[in-house]
């Protein structure tokens, strides 16, 4: 992974846990593919490619509409993917 397409990848985690600290709503946890481009800030291009990777969690719930993934699961891959790099 190129270091500035790294270093957006952690500024937007870092962003979120602060946005997560500010909040005192009850967290969301299942987005469809839509959603979780704009929560990470990323393109459809870009959620294509993380879901060809072996690691990427599989998608869930495919009984609503077209299935949510769960958004830990997908933080998780991130970060996991940004410590290799």
């Amino acid at each position: 992974m190129a270091t500035g397409a790294k270093r957006e990848i952690l500024q937007v985690l870092k962003r979120i846990e602060r946005e997560k600290k500010s909040t005192k709503a009850v967290p969301r946890i299942w987005y469809n593919k839509a959603e979780l481009c704009r929560y990470f800030g990323i393109s459809y291009t870009t959620l294509v490619r993380w879901q060809r990777h072996k690691d990427f969690p599989l998608l869930e719930m495919k009984n609503v509409c077209n299935g949510r993934f769960d958004v830990r699961k997908v933080e998780h891959f991130i970060l996991n993917r940004s410590e290799l790099t």
